[in-house]
């Protein structure tokens, strides 16, 4: 009973018995130029956005916006997580987006190309990436003008290192 009555309190302490679902929002305009492919795989172009907060994903948004100078058949964009977890959101040839200057939510506006809830349970805070790259030609070049990443997380598990540690210092 005293091993319950502990963890009890720890638990308390730590504020997970009042856990709070909280959710926040980080935006960049890097107006990255995605150039027009000569044919085959263009270049690919990244930006980075620093993300701090020092919380677990729970669930998260990323927003895209992208202005497409006439046309592209196949542009791609990668998002890239802190824990270099990548995903592939937008990927015009599939469909799926409009075809001019589409802005939007991923995957409440979107569907996004793979699964964004690999992203879960991974930290929220560190450099994520987002990245463009264009494969075909004769569309000239596009721009992605903002993006955001939003994510969700428990304001009451706030690291690893807090949290778990004072449930194994009760083992040691």
């Amino acid at each position: 009973m005293r091993m319950i009555t502990a963890i009890a309190v720890v638990l308390l302490a730590a504020g997970l018995a009042q856990a709070e679902m909280q959710t926040t929002t980080f935006t960049d305009t890097p107006n990255l130029v995605i150039p027009d492919s000569p044919g085959g795989a263009g270049t690919l172009v990244t930006s980075t956005m620093d993300i701090a907060l020092d919380h677990y994903i729970s669930d998260i948004r990323v927003y895209i916006a992208v202005d497409i100078d006439e046309w592209s058949s196949d542009l791609r964009i990668w998002v890239t997580s802190a824990w270099q977890t990548q995903v592939e959101l937008f990927f015009i040839a599939e469909g799926g987006e409009p075809a001019t200057d589409p802005a939007g939510w991923y995957p409440t506006d979107f569907t996004p190309h793979e699964d964004m809830t690999v992203w879960h349970g991974e930290g929220g805070g560190g450099t994520w990436t987002i990245a463009g790259q264009d494969w075909s030609q004769g569309g000239g070049d596009s721009v992605i003008t903002e993006w955001r990443v939003e994510i969700t997380y428990d304001d009451a598990v706030a690291n690893e290192a807090t949290t778990f540690g004072a449930l194994k210092a009760l083992f040691d």
